[in-house]
């Protein structure tokens, strides 16, 4: 292999090797002599003698080698084409242009990408100030498809990333030629410019702002809703739905004709992905009417819905029998739709559905009663009026659950579900009929109905959580059986079917039984039992592969979280279990490479917290055990939340042991600090690792004067910190506060409150930066004054003629902030005893 050429056709090849050594060949080349690797990618790219697959992977090659998606990574790659002499770039993006007129679809696309991400490297610096007029210039004078094609999919590629005040300029001239392209003849042409005006509408809101230019592009796009081209139709709506989300009063003056497209297209054309994007605009309008929270008087879906539900319930019996479960399509946009309508409008959607549910839910066609399970399942999340007339459906619903259809059967599982997730109050007076043909449906040969029985199940669940469920004081009379199917369930041989649905909802139903249900502890017990022999199954058991390495952990994920559930509800459940619990738990982090599911790390913390917090002291025979394994936890930056987790079980174990956490201190203090310091530690885990710090101070009071130094020195950097967000700057400051104000009080305990005097100047600094910012909070202001206070008790001086003193105080008291009355008690003794002659 001695040639770029000969790698580009080799990369291609499907046998590995060669592949590979193609591809090293290709980094070595590009490492060589860089502008040389792209002048000649360019050249492969717009030879027309190569053949097209090895044309467009030149232009991916030369893309990938100066863009990435990692910011990073392609800020990297940017700078290294700017580098490149001028002369060299300037031939490079000739060849590129050059390859605009060529018929050849593959290469002429490929290339409008690379020059789009030049351009996006180029146009901020201003290093191709005549890219864009020489775009919109040839794109006028000429009458070549291809070339206007060319130019409008780069024009749509430059929008989509580009900062707008760097082509603030352009935006006129370039929303000409994608108006122009939406009415040329030729449908590339057509679906380019349609294209491109999705991606440029977030630079229009002047021109949506001016009546003639609003119209031309309203008119453009309705026009193209009824191109014979169906990507072009596609892309038209997606406009539409763009434009109602960017400026919704805009498209005020178009309702009319927006409905008459939009059902045209629902009720007659025969392409899934134009109707469905047909029917986006209708969500889309709902979520935003329901986000920006328009008076119910003007929203333009409640006026719609009398008109537009008929339609969208057409919609309903488009299914395919055997569609994949999650599957876009008609039917399923239909639903999403009426599920945002239903939220939004509320009440008035139900008389519109329930005549269509009623009329179709004991039909002979398995499509009609589908679509009245999924009808009145879409419904449930807004309206208030369910009633009585409500539970003959549910009754209907529950004889579904026996359809001799298996979609049917699973869409009466979902809207059983959905009904008990949001209407449950309504249904309550039928719960006894409700619950017997759940639990059996638990059972049922379709992990779909059996996983959304289990989600029915913990819905049930959750409603206990606010108290009686209609005349059910409680599930405990039934708890023994709920807890008999869901075990049963979460063990079937098809729990792992699609991302392990039926285990999940199975475990949730499960931990919502043991928190809501009532249940006797004996029961709670055997549960215990059950989950931890399936702990020590899943530590013996054999993967094969990647997916059983994922099943796996997601298993140990869910018996983490039950166990989770019993601690906090069943204390006195877990502490005969403990050391089996501790086992289980702690060697989660030593079997094995979990590190393709760090999860796994982070629900094990949070069962171990629990633990905690059930046993208190009686945790103390696993610290020793548990102590490397917390350390190595708050040094695993890399593992997402997992070292904030770590921190917030340090501060709870402060707080259990109280001043039998002094033996700990020379280890913990220590890894906090590391943690503080750490670069690596997202700024947001920050607050609570000072939080951290002030509960030890707190727990070992005295104890903390050998840390005294250390601690100071990192909570003095971190006031200095100053993040662009005023809500957690806030929160951030306030942590540092009270953890000096716990340091304070610990000094205090040991009559040692004067090793805190050399620090004084640095917090009165602090709370003076603090005074000065306009976007403090009232909280962090109480904080401040409060700490003010701690101070002056304890460390009287001269300070405290600092007007920022008495001016803070002052504004506490005006505010009425609690703890400003005290410290300004406190702030009066010490002045009148300052004023007292000796």
């Amino acid at each position: 292999m001695n040639s770029i050429y000969q790698a580009l056709k080799s990369a291609n090849t499907s046998n590995d090797q060669t592949r590979k050594e193609a591809e090293e060949f290709l980094k070595r080349a590009s490492e060589q002599n860089f502008p040389l690797f792209l002048q000649t990618l360019a050249k492969e790219l717009s030879n027309p003698e190569s053949d097209d697959d090895t044309r467009q992977l030149a232009g991916l090659v030369f893309k990938n080698s100066i863009s990435a998606k990692d910011s990073q990574t392609n800020t990297t790659l940017g700078n290294n084409w700017k580098v490149i002499d001028n002369a060299t770039r300037q031939n490079i993006k000739q060849q590129l242009l050059n390859t605009f007129p060529i018929p050849n679809q593959k290469p002429r696309h490929t290339a409008t990408r690379v020059v789009a991400h030049i351009a996006l490297i180029e146009l901020p610096d201003k290093l191709w100030p005549d890219l864009l007029p020489q775009l919109i210039q040839t794109f006028k004078n000429s009458t070549d498809a291809n070339i206007k094609q060319a130019i409008l999919q780069t024009i749509g590629y430059i929008c989509e990333d580009i900062n707008p005040e760097t082509i603030l300029d352009f935006v006129n001239p370039l929303l000409e030629v994608i108006t122009l392209g939406m009415m040329d003849q030729n449908l590339n042409v057509k679906h380019a410019a349609t294209q491109a005006l999705l991606y440029a509408l977030e630079f229009a809101k002047s021109n949506f702002e001016i009546p003639q230019e609003r119209d031309l592009i309203m008119r453009v796009v309705f026009e193209n809703t009824l191109c014979p081209d169906n990507q072009t139709k596609t892309s038209a709506f997606s406009n539409l739905t763009k434009i109602g989300t960017l400026y919704y009063n805009a498209i005020l003056n178009y309702m009319e004709k927006i409905f008459e497209v939009t059902v045209s297209t629902i009720q007659t054309c025969q392409d899934a992905n134009v109707v469905t994007q047909a029917i986006e605009f209708w969500t889309t309008l709902a979520e935003t009417e329901f986000d920006e929270e328009v008076e119910p008087s003007k929203l333009c879906t409640l006026k719609a819905l009398p008109h537009i539900m008929p339609v969208l319930l057409t919609t309903l019996n488009k299914q395919e029998e055997f569609e994949d479960e999650g599957a876009w399509g008609i039917t399923p946009a239909g639903s999403v739709c009426i599920v945002q309508m239903a939220r939004l409008v509320g009440d008035p959607i139900v008389p519109l559905v329930l005549p269509f549910v009623i009329a179709n839910i004991q039909s002979p066609e398995w499509r009609n009663r589908d679509a009245a399970g999924i009808a009145i399942g879409s419904i449930v999340d807004g309206p208030t009026n369910f009633n009585d007339k409500n539970h003959a459906i549910l009754t209907q619903l529950l004889a579904l659950l026996k359809d001799t259809n298996s979609s049917v059967k699973d869409t009466a599982a979902w809207a059983i579900g959905r009904i008990c997730s949001h209407q449950i109050r309504s249904v309550a007076p039928i719960l006894d009929q409700l619950l017997g043909p759940i639990m059996t449906a638990t059972t049922d040969p379709s992990y779909k109905v059996s996983a959304y029985a289990c989600w029915t199940i913990h819905n049930i669940c959750q409603a206990f959580d606010e108290g009686p469920v209609g005349p059910f004081p409680s599930l405990q009379p039934v708890s023994v059986l709920i807890a008999q199917c869901l075990i049963t369930a979460v063990h079937r041989e098809d729990a792992n079917e699609e991302g392990n649905k039926l285990k999940v909802n199975g475990y949730e139903a499960l931990n919502s039984l043991i928190h809501y249900g009532s249940a006797e502890p004996t029961l709670v017990t055997d549960i215990l039992t059950v989950i931890l022999r399936d702990f020590d199954d899943s530590f013996n058991k054999e993967t094969l592969g990647q997916e059983d390495v994922e099943d796996l952990c997601q298993t140990q994920i869910l018996l983490c979280s039950t166990i989770q559930a019993i601690s906090s509800s069943y204390k006195d459940c877990i502490k005969p279990q403990a050391s089996r619990i501790m086992q289980n738990l702690l060697k989660l982090f030593t079997s094995g490479s979990k590190k393709s599911n760090p999860i796994i790390y982070e629900e094990s913390l949070l069962a171990i917290n629990s633990v905690i917090l059930a046993l208190e002291q009686e945790f103390a025979p696993f610290v020793n055990e548990f102590f490397p394994i917390l350390k190595l936890c708050i040094q695993s930056v890399e593992f997402g939340s997992v070292p904030n987790l770590a921190i917030g079980i340090i501060g709870d174990l402060a707080r259990t042991f109280n001043n039998h956490f002094t033996a700990f201190a020379p280890e913990t203090i220590p890894l906090v600090i590391q943690a503080l310091s750490e670069p690596k530690l997202p700024m947001q885990y920050k607050p609570p690792a000072i939080t951290c710090l002030g509960d030890i101070a707190f727990a070992i009071g005295g104890e903390i004067v050998p840390y005294l130094q250390s601690i100071m020195e990192v909570l003095i950097t971190a006031s200095a910190a100053y993040v662009d967000d005023p809500d957690f700057l806030n929160e951030f400051r306030d942590a540092i506060l009270a953890a000096l104000s716990e340091l304070i009080h610990a000094l205090k305990s040991v009559n040692k409150a004067d090793l805190f005097a050399q620090y004084l100047q640095h917090v009165l600094n602090f709370i003076s930066v603090i005074y000065a910012d306009s976007q403090r909070n009232e909280e962090l202001t109480s904080s401040a004054i409060g700490l003010l206070g701690d101070i002056m008790q304890t460390i009287p001086g001269p300070y405290i003629t600092n007007p920022i003193i008495s001016q803070l105080v002052q504004e506490g008291v005006t505010k009425q902030l609690q703890i400003a009355k005290w410290t300004q008690d406190i702030l009066k003794q010490q002045q009148q005893q300052q004023q007292q002659p000796i």
